[in-house]
């Protein structure tokens, strides 16, 4: 059974955490556990109270959160010989989940495309506006919508950027799949 007698605040929540137990620990043991245990509930509310369940970047801060935490064990406590090396394995994985995470692949591909055309502005159908919809149109720089040549371009840009993020994820789960198994604290 779990005793939720011990309640903690954090800048966000109230948190009732549980009194560890631990078969064969003295008091004293026990002390330094549960106070452990508790710093550990704390920072894991404050990171949880901004965590959102709706896409894969909640996913992926989870496991830079997770990444980052023993990555900072590991350099901290130095009790392992390839210390540095796995921290710079752990902080290439951390980069590029982050870099997937703040999705600037648009921008980066569509560079050139927005010199020549400009940034679009969407502007209002208003005669095709229904009681469910307004559709709109974009119009660029020269004051006209996208040929069919832009939009060409365009579909081949989105579909790079996509390509460009997905590679981004990929190499970020060969890191860890590579490493995983050593990176331990």
């Amino acid at each position: 059974m779990i005793d939720l007698s011990k309640t903690l605040k954090t800048k966000t929540a109230t948190i009732k955490v549980a009194k560890i137990k631990v078969p064969g620990a003295d008091k004293k043991e026990l002390e330094q556990i549960q106070k452990r245990y508790e710093k550990k509930v704390q920072e894991y509310a404050l990171f949880l109270a901004e965590d959102y369940d709706f896409d894969y970047t909640s996913l992926l801060r989870v496991m830079i959160y997770k990444i980052s935490r023993i990555r900072a064990l590991i350099l901290k406590n130095n009790i392992i010989a390839d210390a540095e090396k796995i921290a710079a394995q752990m902080k290439e994985a951390i980069d590029l989940l982050q870099k997937v995470i703040d999705d600037n692949y648009h921008e980066e591909v569509f560079k050139d495309f927005y010199t020549e055309h400009g940034h679009p502005d969407m502007v209002p159908v208003e005669e095709e506006r229904t009681e469910k919809s307004v559709p709109v149109k974009f119009i660029y720089k020269n004051g006209k919508e996208a040929t069919q040549e832009m939009r060409k371009e365009q579909r081949k840009l989105y579909k790079l950027s996509y390509k460009m993020q997905y590679e981004d994820l990929k190499k970020a789960m060969a890191v860890v799949t590579k490493n995983i198994f050593s990176w331990w604290e």
